[in-house]
């Protein structure tokens, strides 16, 4: 790890971005500002960039802070796993009492009970939830210090519900106090540097001087497998040497948190550490070169695949507090470890790199969405994006959470990409709360979005790219205008229906069907692919505002009429109905477009 990370302090990184988010000094901000810019702090700092990405309009989403909320911050639901958040912040030195501990690890109990009345963006999250079956991280996050007794209490067992008897094992538990924090932070930074190319010595178990014999040698095609047990120290020695969490940059899906798995990993290391190799699978790493000497081998370009678990578990159980004893004076636990040799792996080989990888992650933790990060569809998005210069800004299209691209660019990241086309193209409900849908090529939108609706491209044609592209910068427009407009809005009708963007999304095809028809609006948009205009400024400006102020008024007509005529109307429901998208379409064509005239052509 570099000395520059090394350094990071959460806090300082928070209070240059709180104040460059909410543009005030951090000390003029109330309370809920400072836990509202605190909660977009450690989601886009940390959260995002360790685990799978909550985009920005997702996360306005899932914000329930406010009275009532009944004692959280955030709820975010994603393919059958739920975020609770609740963020604290406490000044330099303060502690974080024990009385908010055990009232965080009770918020299942509170929002279970009927006579307890969340507010209404609180009670829309947890009716997105399937208690039965979610898994669930209830995150605490304070830049308070948790010690003594407020630190027993985080590491006891929660308050459930006697209702859901299982729902312990779907469960995490973390409590980050400052101290944590900086290390999440530096984890973060550290995890998207890439690959260490630094040459690393491993001493493998086995007869000391002969340790090369101790090494099983598996040759798999023209690549070589080494196979060996390694001392835990080695372990956290070749973590902390090779930048610690730069060790997982080609791993598909990241540290993934204080699991169940990760505690019961660390308590196996602690209790029973000689023990530990019978119940814990290993580690599978590649490099790009390892060379075996009779007293240890010498391995170049170190990255775990699969493991990082174990790692960062065998890193936490290896730790001592002050006044504790090492866990480990009388024996460490070994650890079964695989290296494949890929040379010149960050190359040409590349390809078996990611096949390797890949095939090394099939656990349904992993988002579908980090493995089409491997595809060569996504790689030739990466240059066709990089052709196009927005508002002055490189464009990069980045189809991976680790990835690290430049500063000052203009970011097209794949998931938010996906969605955007999809809404506009198919439909806005059929992935709300199911991420993965987009992603899957034989039942989801996959081959919709990148490939001609039967299968996927190798290369998007450039016709297509265009078009996608101009529907990402056309998203792009209308959500920040749609958020600017549901700010300002006093009815709280239209403030309801300008909730989510794919809708609005949808209905401004719908819009542009109708004033180029017979595929012509294809034609028309593709002229825009460079996204070189701004919303009601300019001739083409004008045009799109005219597009935008119609599907807006689609959808709040929808809206209110539903909310008026149908029985039974629920707000979460509308945004999430299979038949909203028709009731979109109906008003439009029934009632706000046929008095609309006509629209020149888009300027080139």
């Amino acid at each position: 790890m570099t000395e520059g990370v090394k350094k990071l302090r959460a806090r300082d990184e928070f209070v240059r971005f709180a104040e460059s988010f909410l543009h005030q000094k951090l000390g003029k901000l109330s309370t809920v500002q400072q836990s509202y810019a605190l909660t977009h702090f450690y989601i886009k700092e940390i959260h995002n960039r360790l685990k799978s990405e909550i985009s920005d309009d997702d996360l306005e989403l899932a914000i329930v802070d406010a009275s009532n909320d009944l004692g959280c911050d955030l709820i975010h639901r994603d393919d059958n796993h739920v975020i609770f958040l609740q963020v604290k912040y406490r000044g330099d030195g303060a502690k974080e009492t024990p009385e908010t501990i055990t009232h965080f690890q009770s918020i299942l109990k509170r929002v279970g009970d009927p006579a307890l009345k969340g507010n209404e963006r609180l009670l829309d999250r947890l009716n997105e939830i399937d208690w039965k079956n979610d898994s669930f991280s209830f995150v605490f996050v304070t830049f308070g210090k948790i010690e003594n007794q407020a630190r027993k209490l985080s590491e006891q067992p929660a308050v459930y519900p006697d209702t859901l008897k299982d729902i312990e094992q779907r469960s995490e538990w973390v409590f980050y106090d400052e101290q944590s924090l900086n290390e999440e932070l530096r984890s973060a930074h550290s995890l998207e540097r890439g690959p260490s190319e630094k040459p690393h010595t491993l001493h493998p178990l086995g007869t000391k001087g002969q340790r090369g014999s101790s090494i099983i040698q598996v040759n798999a095609d023209q690549f070589r497998s080494f196979i060996m047990a390694l001392d835990a120290r080695q372990i956290i020695g070749a973590y902390e040497a090779l930048g610690r969490d730069s060790l997982f940059s080609l791993n598909i899906r990241n540290f993934i948190g204080n699991t169940t798995t990760n505690k019961n990993i660390v308590k196996t290391a602690r209790e029973t550490p000689d023990r530990f190799f019978l119940f814990n699978n290993g580690i599978s790493c590649i490099c790009k070169e390892l060379k075996v000497f009779e007293n240890r081998i010498e391995v170049s370009g170190l990255q775990v695949i699969n493991g990082a678990q174990s790692v960062k578990a065998l890193f936490n159980a290896g730790r001592t507090r002050p006044n504790q004893t090492d866990p480990w004076a009388n024996h460490a636990p070994s650890v079964l470890v695989r290296i494949t040799e890929i040379p010149g792996g960050y190359g040409q080989s590349g390809k078996v790199r990611e096949q390797i990888t890949q095939f090394n992650n099939t656990q349904n933790v992993v988002k579908v969405s980090d493995f089409r990060s491997n595809d060569t569809v996504q790689e030739h998005l990466k240059e066709q994006f990089k052709k196009i210069t927005y508002r002055g800004r490189h464009v990069v299209y980045v189809p991976k959470r680790t990835d690290s691209p430049p500063k000052n660019a203009e970011l097209v990241r794949l998931e938010e990409f996906a969605k955007t086309v999809y809404a506009f193209l198919e439909d806005p409900v059929s992935f709300s709360g199911a991420t993965a849908f987009l992603f899957d090529d034989v039942s989801g939108g996959y081959n919709k979005i990148f490939g001609d609706g039967q299968a996927k491209w190798e290369i998007m044609p450039e016709d297509e790219f265009r078009l996608r592209a101009a529907i990402y910068w056309l998203a792009k427009e209308f959500g920040d205008r749609m958020r600017s407009d549901r700010a300002a809005e006093i009815d709280p009708d239209v403030k309801a229906a300008l909730e989510r963007k794919w809708v609005l999304m949808y209905s401004s095809r719908k819009v542009l069907e109708h004033y180029y028809p017979n595929g012509r609006w294809k034609q028309e948009l593709r002229k825009t692919y460079r996204g070189d205009w701004e919303l009601g400024e300019d001739k083409k400006g004008k045009m799109f505002l005219q597009i935008y102020l119609d599907a807006k008024a689609g959808v709040v007509t929808a809206y209110k009429t539903s909310k008026k005529y149908d029985p039974g109307f629920v707000h979460r429901n509308w945004m999430r109905s299979k038949d909203t998208p028709g009731k979109i379409s109906e008003i439009l064509t029934d009632t706000i477009l046929p008095s609309r005239q006509p629209l020149d052509e888009i300027p080139a």
